[in-house]
C-alpha cells in the first residue's frame, strides 16, 4: 500500500528535530558482516513539533556513520531514505552529529520508529531548522 503521510502525521505520539551524538551502545563488528550488531545511536532533542518528549535525549537503535544519506526525492517525502532502501526497509544509519527529523510512537523513555516500513519516518535534515521537509510538516500539522 502506499504510504500516507496523513495516517504517519497522525499516528506519531511524537515528531521531534534531533541531532545524532553518539553510542548509547556500540555496535558490534564490521558493518554488512557476518556477527555485525548494530548499537543504539542517541540523539539530542532540539525541536519538540509534535507530542511531549519529557526528555533531553531519545535513543534508538543503529549505527553512526560518517556519510550523508539524504532522501533523493522531493518533500513531502513519500519515501524512506537511500539506506532504507534494502534490508528490512527502515534505515538505521546516522550521520554523526547531523539533524534528522523521527516520527516516533511510545510513551517517555520507550519511544521506537513509528512503524512504517518504507516511510519517511527518520530523514536527516538538509538545513536544519530551515529544512523543507521539516516546513512541510510543521504546515500539515496546523490545524
Amino acid at each position: 500500500m502506499p504510504i500516507s503521510l496523513d495516517e504517519m502525521l497522525a499516528g506519531a505520539d511524537l515528531i521531534v528535530r534531533v541531532r545524532a551524538t553518539e553510542y548509547a551502545t556500540p555496535a558490534l563488528g564490521e558493518r554488512f558482516r557476518q556477527g555485525f550488531q548494530p548499537g543504539s545511536v542517541r540523539f539530542t532533542v532540539l525541536e519538540t513539533i509534535k507530542g511531549t518528549v519529557g526528555a533531553t535525549s531519545v535513543v534508538l537503535p543503529g549505527v553512526l556513520t560518517e556519510r550523508d544519506d539524504f532522501n533523493d526525492h522531493e518533500p513531502p517525502y513519500r519515501f524512506v531514505r537511500p539506506e532504507g532502501r534494502h534490508g528490512d526497509c527502515f534505515a538505521d544509519a546516522y550521520r554523526s552529529q547531523a539533524e534528522f527529523l523521527l516520527f516516533l510512537t511510545g510513551h517517555e523513555g520507550h519511544y521506537v520508529l513509528y512503524p512504517e516500513a518504507l516511510g519517511p519516518v527518520n530523514e536527516q535534515l538538509r538545513g536544519g531548522a530551515g529544512d523543507p521537509w521539516l516546513a512541510w510538516v510543521k504546515a500539515a500539522l496546523v490545524p
